[in-house]
C-alpha cells in the first residue's frame, strides 16, 4: 500500500481549514455589520467578501485556498500514476476489470486520465483567484467568470479522477476503496454547488446596489 505524501495531506487540510475559516469569518462580520445585499436568506458567499474589511480576508484566504487545491492537484496526479504503473494486470489483455463498462481503458489510458485531470485542477486555480479577489462590488462580470470557470474545471477533474481511481480499485488496488467514496462524494457536493450557486443562486439571488 502506498502512503499519500505530508505535503499531500497538509495541503488538503489546508485547503478544507483555509477555505472555511475563511467564508465563517466573512459571513460572520456580514451578519454583524448588515453588509451583504443578496437576495438570499443566508448571505450569498460572494457577498460576503464585498465589503471591507471583508473583501481583505476574502481575498487572502480563497487565493490561498485555491493555490493550496493546486498543491493537492499535483500530488494526487502523482499518487494516482504511481499506483497505476504498479498495479498486476491481466495476462491476456494487457486492461485493467473493468468498473465502467464503456470505458475498457488500460493503465496508460488512465495515466493520461489522471494528467488530463490535473490540468483541470491546474486550469481552475487561477479562475479560483478571480473568485477572491475581485469583489462583486469591483466587476459582477468578472467574478461570475471566476466562479465558472472554477467550477467547471474542478468538476470535470474531480469526475476523471473518479474514474481513474474506481479503474484502479477494479484493477487491485483495495487501499484506494476508501479514497473511491470520498471522490464519489465529493462529485456529488461538485454537482449540488454547481446548481446552487451557478443555477439556483444566481436566479434567486437578487442584483446588489
Amino acid at each position: 500500500m502506498m502512503q499519500r505524501t505530508t505535503l499531500h495531506k497538509v495541503a488538503a487540510y489546508g485547503t478544507i481549514a483555509t477555505t472555511l475559516v475563511t467564508i465563517f469569518t466573512c459571513v460572520v462580520i456580514s451578519l454583524a455589520t448588515d453588509s451583504w445585499y443578496g437576495g438570499l436568506t443566508v448571505p450569498y458567499i460572494s457577498d460576503t467578501g464585498r465589503e471591507k474589511p471583508e473583501t481583505y480576508l476574502f481575498a487572502i484566504g480563497m487565493s490561498t485556498a485555491a493555490l493550496l487545491a493546486g498543491v493537492v492537484a499535483t500530488t494526487e496526479a502523482s499518487y494516482l500514476r504511481a499506483h497505476l504503473g504498479a498495479l498486476k494486470l491481466p495476462a491476456d489483455s494487457g486492461k485493467l476489470p473493468v468498473r465502467f463498462g464503456w470505458l475498457g481503458a488500460s493503465p496508460v489510458v488512465l495515466s493520461r486520465m489522471a494528467t488530463v485531470a490535473w490540468i483541470n485542477h491546474l486550469l481552475a486555480v487561477p479562475f479560483g483567484i478571480i473568485v477572491g479577489t475581485v469583489s462583486t462590488r469591483v466587476s459582477i462580470g468578472l467574478h461570475v467568470l471566476g466562479a465558472a470557470g472554477f467550477f467547471l474545471f474542478t468538476m470535470i477533474a474531480t469526475v476523471l479522477n473518479t474514474i481513474v481511481v474506481g479503474q484502479a480499485l477494479s484493477g487491485g488496488a483495495v487501499w484506494l476503496s476508501l479514497s473511491f467514496k470520498l471522490k464519489r462524494v465529493l462529485v456529488s457536493m461538485a454537482c449540488v454547488t454547481v446548481i446552487l450557486y451557478q443555477g439556483v443562486g444566481r436566479v434567486v439571488a437578487c442584483d446588489a446596489p
